[in-house]
């Protein structure tokens, strides 16, 4: 395997890159660089180009937020043992997924996927971002992050539209029947204890080598 350094939004650096190379699969997981998409329906455009494309045998990955030994944990979690983390009252509901569980699911994907399907990549259990912060800290093992209601993050909209008014609930039934994969961690709570229990102490969680 020999690494191809190019541009991926340049349209005409990339083809020239990949000019002569041949590939048995694409794997495709560049993530949002101009903006994060507020509908709903704005997520599934490119699932609808790999699933309706002929010739191509797409599998679409719908992946849960991400957690672990990734910068926005250690962020959360430094923030909680700083005591700055704030929990939104009422907040919204997220479908989270372990980074580890979601590379290993993904290489399953591309071995057992079915053409064609999607499968929801998320641990066995939604949270509030409430008690999704209640683990942060007591992962880092300090006191719950004050509630703060949460039309206080109406100036902020970005991050009310994230933490309160999102409610999005995935089930993994088919990823697990299908790829036969069982998520490392039932939820995040068994997730994070893991992460910080590898670094006592530490408040700047390196990433894994």
């Amino acid at each position: 395997m020999q690494p191809v350094p190019a541009d991926i939004t340049n349209a005409e650096e990339l083809p020239t890159a990949l000019d002569g190379r041949q590939a048995d699969a694409v794997i495709h997981q560049a993530t949002a660089i101009t903006g994060v998409p507020f509908l709903h329906r704005h997520l599934y455009a490119n699932e609808d180009q790999v699933l309706g494309t002929s010739g191509i045998d797409g599998i679409a990955l719908r992946y849960g937020m991400f957690y672990g030994p990734e910068p926005a944990t250690r962020r959360l979690i430094d923030l909680a043992r700083r005591r700055r983390l704030l929990s939104p009252r009422p907040s919204g509901t997220v479908s989270l997924i372990h980074i580890h569980g979601a590379a290993s699911t993904t290489v399953a994907a591309l071995y057992r996927g079915r053409p064609g399907q999607p499968y929801n990549i998320v641990d066995d259990q939604p949270v509030t971002f409430e008690d999704y912060f209640h683990a942060i800290a007591q992962a880092a093992g300090v006191p719950v992050p004050r509630p703060v209601p949460s039309r206080l993050l109406t100036a902020l909209p970005h991050l009310r539209a994230l933490m309160v008014t999102t409610h999005i609930r995935l089930s993994n039934r088919r990823a697990v029947d299908e790829l036969g994969r069982t998520p490392r961690y039932h939820c995040c709570r068994d997730g994070l204890a893991a992460l910080v229990a590898k670094q006592p102490g530490s408040s700047s969680l390196p990433d894994p080598a």
